[in-house]
């Protein structure tokens, strides 16, 4: 009967890791119509309509969540911003400090 109380608690470490390698946020329908550019292209064929901050966690219960889901995240979360102020493009414009990242939202020729 002991080993039956405690099996919730051995599989909580699982979904906890689990939980903190998927990502958490999902494209909208305006999002997927946002580009992510670079700084090059940036320069030479868009214009600033606004800046986006996406934040998001690093850290789920005290485990560390993949880097590159993170990134995903805030590109993600950046897109869907962007799109609501009527850009169709995103440029990173800061590196990944606490869980949060800018962006410039732009409108560029295609």
């Amino acid at each position: 009967m002991i080993a039956g109380r405690w099996l919730p608690l051995a599989a909580l470490p699982i979904v906890l890791l689990a939980s903190a390698c998927s990502p958490w946020v999902k494209l909208t329908d305006g999002g997927a119509g946002v580009t992510h550019v670079t700084a090059a292209t940036a320069a030479d064929r868009c214009t600033r309509v606004g800046r986006v901050t996406a934040v998001t966690q690093q850290r789920v219960a005290g485990v560390g969540r993949n880097d590159e889901r993170v990134r995903a995240e805030l590109l993600t979360m950046a897109r869907n911003e962007a799109a609501s102020l009527g850009a169709n493009s995103v440029l990173a414009t800061s590196e990944i400090t606490d869980g949060r990242q800018n962006f410039d939202a732009l409108n560029c020729e295609r």
